[in-house]
């Protein structure tokens, strides 16, 4: 009876398995999201995910849930026609999930809705769900990046609405309640992620995002996210990147949808960012705010005169302006490059991602020509974004803002990513100007404690000021040694070489040097031999002491004698080989 249950469990997981494959449809009982190999023997995608959604918890009648958040794509080879034809999406196709294929990429939404073999809530594909006893699931082939998601209800009295994943919401703000609107999970890791994409997974390094409120520029309280780095406690003189959002976004935004806190850990990691602070600003706090300068004024003035002060106040970051950086997307960018016009003097490097404010040529002048020379400008748009060209709001890159940058001699970076007007784009853009554009990792010079004479045999304590969050390896005479390391009592790295590494260590002297990913610290000390104790040989309190040193080819004997008087005569006796 056992066997027969056995097999009967194994025909039921190959059929569910060949549905599955047939259909996008698997039933699953745990709520959420869960990534998988690719079994479907649908499209090119390595991954797959299954969606799962219990309907029975919503308030109301449930008609339908379908599934819908970035997973559109297109073809890299098409997506030249974009620009060609001049921000037209014309000749270009989107594709769903299972249509996959290597050598596409999301792009958020779909540009156009020409397809009629597919269901769209605005720009989004709708997926559907197969539903059993009010849970619905589906399971889409998909390639590795990070998809924002959410479940399209539709209820019975012909009402919808797109509600976050239950099992796997945003993070929200405690203080006002905001959070990232949409749900969403990472697919793959860097060795396959999509270009552009290979720094935006969770690291290894871990940091802190905390929300704090400031006073703004016209007296009402706002908030900002402030991501600290990892070992933010051991540093001091941080540099900070403040990041704005696109419309109708808050500071919840950029450290979820945009990863713009796992980007900087893992740039540092690898040494190619200096620590930093990444502060995500509120600017929909504010109204009133367009396309052009004067309306964007009072976001340059509460970041200058609110949000700086606020922050160097509070945490442990530099006080130049060299040391501050500030990107933006979409109205984002409008804001940066506001910022950059009127407040230059602020900040050391700018990006602007997706849109820049309207070109006024008044604004321009000689003063701010020269200024702005001494800055890193970066500017940066999706291959199929509103952003880069033709924009009906006159705040596109190509044809608007860079012939003004050129007009005037002001130099910039300029580089398109693989996305539309979305995350795709946003954290393309962002790993760039933090990898290319902004600091690289000072050189410091750190220090070992270290006893100068080892005993062989003997455990050795090796102590340095390194914070674990820089440490990297370790070397003993230039080969490098895979130990754990311990951490002190102020935080920093420190290592206990065993009785056993010891022994193992050849008499004499011996370099060390600790790696860390902004510096190193180097030391020497001298393995001697143990001294070994001998016993008493007579009753006339003489007593004799062996030391063994050097190449062993002598063997020297102390040998004291006490007399009644109190005093010692040393008698030295050389025995050699």
């Amino acid at each position: 009876m056992k066997k027969l249950f056995v097999k009967l469990g194994v025909c039921f997981a190959l059929l569910l398995s060949m549905l599955t494959s047939f259909t996008g449809v698997v039933f699953a009982s745990n709520e959420g999201v869960s990534v998988d190999k690719n079994t479907t023997g649908l499209s090119d995608a390595k991954y797959q995910a299954t969606f799962v959604f219990d309907a029975s918890n919503l308030s109301k009648e449930v008609d339908n849930v379908q599934l819908e958040g970035g997973f559109q794509f297109i073809k890299e080879s098409d997506d030249h026609l974009y620009e060609e034809n001049k921000g037209s999406n014309s000749g270009i196709n989107w594709y769903t999930a299972y249509e996959y294929q290597d050598g596409m990429y999301p792009t958020g939404g779909c540009g156009n809705k020409d397809r009629t073999d597919v269901k769209y809530n605005g720009g989004y594909i709708l997926y559907d769900m197969k539903e059993d006893n009010q849970i619905y699931s589906v399971t889409l082939p998909l390639p590795s990046t990070e998809y924002f998601y959410g479940y399209y209800v539709t209820y019975s009295d012909g009402t919808a609405e797109v509600v976050q994943d239950p099992a796997n919401p945003s993070k929200s703000n405690s203080i006002n309640g905001h959070d990232a609107t949409w749900s969403y999970f990472y697919v793959g890791d860097k060795s396959d992620a999509l270009k552009g994409q290979e720094y935006i997974y969770p690291s290894q390094r871990t940091g802190k995002q905390v929300y704090e409120t400031y006073t703004a520029y016209d007296g009402t309280s706002n908030e900002v996210g402030v991501y600290l780095p990892a070992g933010y406690e051991n540093g001091q003189d941080y540099k900070t990147i403040y990041l704005a959002h696109g419309n109708g976004g808050n500071e919840t935004e950029w450290t979820q949808l945009g990863s713009a806190g796992n980007i900087v850990e893992n740039l540092v990691a690898e040494g190619k960012l200096a620590d930093c602070v990444v502060v995500s600003l509120n600017n929909s706090h504010f109204s009133g705010t367009g396309f052009n300068t004067s309306s964007n004024k009072i976001l340059a003035d509460d970041v200058v005169n609110n949000v700086i002060p606020f922050i160097e106040n509070n945490f442990k970051v530099s006080r130049k302006a060299d040391d501050r950086a500030y990107l933006g997307l979409s109205a984002g960018g409008v804001a940066s490059s506001t910022v950059m016009e009127l407040e230059p003097d602020s900040f050391g490097a700018f990006g602007i991602v997706s849109a820049a404010t309207q070109v006024e040529e008044s604004t321009f002048t000689d003063e701010l020509i020269a200024k702005l020379k001494t800055k890193k400008i970066y500017l940066s748009a999706g291959t199929v974004d509103f952003g880069l060209i033709n924009s009906i709001f006159k705040a596109s890159l190509v044809d608007f803002y860079m012939p003004q940058l050129d007009k005037c001699g002001i130099k910039y970076t300029f580089e398109k990513q693989n996305g539309a007007h979305d995350w795709n784009t946003w954290r393309g853009a962002f790993t760039t100007f933090a990898k290319d554009i902004l600091w690289n990792p000072e050189t410091v010079t750190y220090h070992l404690t270290i006893d100068t004479k080892v005993t062989k045999g003997e455990e050795f304590i090796i102590k340095t000021n390194i914070p674990t969050t820089k440490y990297k390896d370790l070397f003993i005479d230039e080969q490098m040694v895979s130990m754990d390391y311990e951490v002190d009592e102020n935080g920093y790295v420190m290592f206990k070489l065993s009785k056993e590494f010891t022994s193992n260590l050849g008499v004499g002297k011996h370099n060390v040097r600790c790696v860390a990913l902004n510096g190193e610290a180097n030391g020497e000390f001298e393995v001697i031999n143990k001294v070994v104790a001998q016993n008493k040989t007579n009753k006339t309190n003489k007593t004799s002491t062996s030391v063994k040193t050097g190449d062993n080819t002598s063997l020297v004997e102390y040998t004291a004698l006490m007399f009644m008087s109190g005093y010692f005569v040393l008698r030295k006796r050389i025995y050699l080989k």
